[in-house]
């Protein structure tokens, strides 16, 4: 079977860019010809290439029509869908916040798949799609990278800080702490927000004990054996145990998880909570519940039934692509859509860091962090100032005409 997988972006190795390269690798070793496309492409496309999967930025380049479009991301799918009609679709939301998971509505697009209860819910409630049309698969890990360590040691050694946000300063700082008065001295920092992005994990979690992590990467972390305290910088929940791994997994390891503020008392008290019989047996259930190879044959029975439903309607897809250029061209004429964007990593950043000032207790661990959140702040301040007066602009021309319009329709 010939299928389309489209993302946002094939360049980072991060969440939905990683889903997409395991799930095409293990459609190929099963007989399938996966097609990845993104307009953004990178490392990651390096990967599926390598694999002998091909890979795209543009839909033209594709001369035989897939047998079913595997969707993620908005754009892309209604591009796909656009490109080929009549080829039927899955769509596929992985996440909570970002903007390019808002599921797009079109007759061809028979199934949406949620990745946990979370996402589940932003499509039933904020993209109204009828719950009949949603099924969720959690998340998933290849067991045949992610090898079962030795038993889990009486006593943690060293721990991992996982996340490709996270630095020195929004999170380092306390994980370091914490560990310290646990006994912890050996703690290591890897992901692109400290410089330090890893191509192959699967070599590198067995050497840890205890990892920091959330969503997929503290899934594998579990698969390999290793303790798992589900956090990053904006919140953290709680050490992965028997107790808990059902309610974490529902939800995966996820945004909806972390509500807790990141403290060094709070990571230290979820350390001290370690027993290394239950992290053996975190890591039973996850081998267990979280095999990749279970979730693709789920998706090759979908793909299956897809290609059984054939039927067209081009009114209802006119009148659903009209709908969504609709959404989108005032998406993209919303005061500031361009600026907030461009500006969101720069305000994100000094979120973290203004709450992470709150936070800290010691004057040493505050003196490190001034100087970086007085300047992030200064910057911040003085982009505002320029959009409040671009925006000011727009609404007092057609602009803004026009969304006092569109809000009173």
């Amino acid at each position: 079977m010939r299928i389309l997988l489209t993302n946002s972006t094939l360049a980072d190795r991060s969440g939905s860019e990683l889903y997409v390269r395991d799930l095409a690798m293990a459609l190929r070793s099963r007989g399938h010809d996966p097609i990845a496309y993104s307009p953004l492409v990178g490392d990651v496309a390096e990967d599926l290439r390598a694999a002998t999967i091909p890979v795209t930025n543009d839909l033209r380049t594709i001369r035989v029509a897939p047998d079913v479009i595997h969707g993620q991301h908005h754009l892309e799918m209604m591009a796909a869908l656009t490109q080929f009609p009549g080829v039927p679709a899955l769509y596929v939301c992985h996440g909570w916040l970002p903007w390019q998971e808002a599921p797009p509505s079109h007759p061809r697009i028979r199934q949406y798949v949620a990745v946990d209860d979370t996402v589940f819910d932003r499509l039933i409630v904020e993209g109204g799609i009828d719950p009949a049309r949603v099924r969720t698969l959690y998340n998933f890990v290849d067991l045949n990278r992610f090898e079962r360590r030795g038993s889990a040691p009486e006593k943690i050694r060293n721990a991992l800080i996982f996340n490709n946000r996270a630095t020195e300063t929004n999170f380092g700082t306390f994980a370091r702490e914490a560990c310290r008065r646990r006994g912890i001295t050996a703690v290591d920092l890897i992901g692109y927000g400290n410089e330090r992005p890893v191509r192959e994990p699967e070599k590198l979690l067995a050497s840890y004990d205890l990892v920091f992590a959330r969503a997929r990467t503290a899934l594998e972390a579990m698969a390999v054996g290793c303790a798992v305290i589900v956090s990053d910088p904006t919140g953290m929940a709680a050490l992965v145990t028997t107790d808990n791994f059902d309610a974490l997994r529902r939800m995966n390891f996820g945004v909806r998880t972390l509500t807790t503020p990141v403290t060094a008392g709070a990571l230290a008290g979820e350390i001290a909570a370690y027993d290394a019989a239950d992290a053996g047996r975190v890591c039973d259930r996850t081998r267990a519940e979280a095999d990749m190879e279970c979730v693709v044959s789920t998706y090759e029975e979908m793909y299956a039934e897809l290609q059984g439903r054939t039927e067209v309607d081009e009114t209802a897809e006119r009148e659903a692509l009209a709908n969504y250029l609709r959404w989108l061209s005032l998406q993209t004429k919303l005061p500031g859509f361009i600026e907030w964007n461009q500006l969101k990593q720069r305000y994100d950043t000094l979120a973290l860091d203004a709450a992470l000032r709150s936070r800290l207790t010691s004057e040493r661990e505050l003196q490190l962090a001034a100087s970086d959140v007085t300047e992030t702040e200064r910057r911040m301040r003085a982009d505002i100032s320029a959009l409040r007066k671009r925006v000011a602009r727009m609404q007092r021309g057609p602009l803004g005409l026009l969304l006092r319009w569109a809000r009173h329709r």
